[in-house]
């Protein structure tokens, strides 16, 4: 006997219930399968991209204190838009980018635009939190030219794990071990040991560490005054700091 199949209106022939739920379950495993790994893709995007912005204000900072008698910008805390030597205003100059001192309230960076300011991974959702200034990359607190008037780079004892510069996603321009928002990872931005965040160094190099490398809740030896830690330190010089 002539087997015959399931055909449609066209006359060509249909698929069986069958062969369609293989189809489906392909598709689904499939699915499965790639949506982690585009979600990681997109996770290493965003970190390449937020990496070179830091790389671009290590620049910044290379030119700047070569033009100020080697001394470090200011912390910019609390945030002062006319202040010529906040860093926001004193380093943009010097890679072609507008500094706060010369911005419109419109102008002011946004999580979702594609600048130097902004790290990709930062949701938009921080612009309604965050208002009128958004910070996703900040100076290292204890560089602040508030402890130590006129500090100068010279100062820095060992500028190749000294912190510069870290990302975030608030509005305070400047940053300390315990508010880093480290955006890689899959868990909580700002307590999953596991996630991780890059750093300028004030020899220009980036850095990615984990959470528990940089947070002092884990290594409490990143805030030590007295050596610096040997591998990895916001504090960069002996002596005891502005708390």
């Amino acid at each position: 006997m002539k087997r015959t199949f399931p055909t449609s209106p066209a006359g060509r022939p249909a698929f069986t219930l069958l062969e369609l739920l293989v189809v489906i379950a392909i598709i689904a495993v499939l699915a499965a399968i790639l949506v982690p790994i585009m979600g990681e893709m997109r996770r290493k995007s965003n970190q390449t991209a937020s990496a070179n912005n830091l790389r671009q204000w290590g620049v910044a900072l290379n030119l700047s204190v070569g033009d100020n008698d080697f001394e470090m910008p200011w912390e910019g805390q609390p945030v002062t838009v006319d202040d010529a030597t906040a860093w926001y205003n004193q380093l943009p100059p010097y890679i072609g980018v507008m500094p706060f001192s010369k911005m419109k309230a419109a102008d002011f960076p946004r999580a979702g635009h594609k600048s130097i300011w902004i790290n990709p991974a930062v949701p938009t959702s921080v612009n309604d939190t965050y208002k009128p200034y958004l910070f996703c990359y900040a100076m290292n607190y204890y560089l602040s030219t508030s402890a130590i008037p006129q500090l100068r780079v010279t100062k820095v004892l060992k500028p190749s794990v000294t912190v510069f510069m870290a990302e975030k996603g608030d509005d305070f321009a400047n940053c300390n071990p315990t508010y880093i928002k480290a955006y890689f990872g899959s868990g909580s931005v700002d307590t999953d040991k596991q996630n991780g965040a890059n750093f300028l160094f004030c020899d220009g190099h980036i850095g990615f560490l984990r959470r528990e490398e940089f947070d002092p809740k884990y290594n409490p030896k990143v805030t030590l005054n007295n050596p610096p830690d040997p591998t990895f330190t916001f504090v960069p010089y002996d002596g005891a700091v502005q708390q």
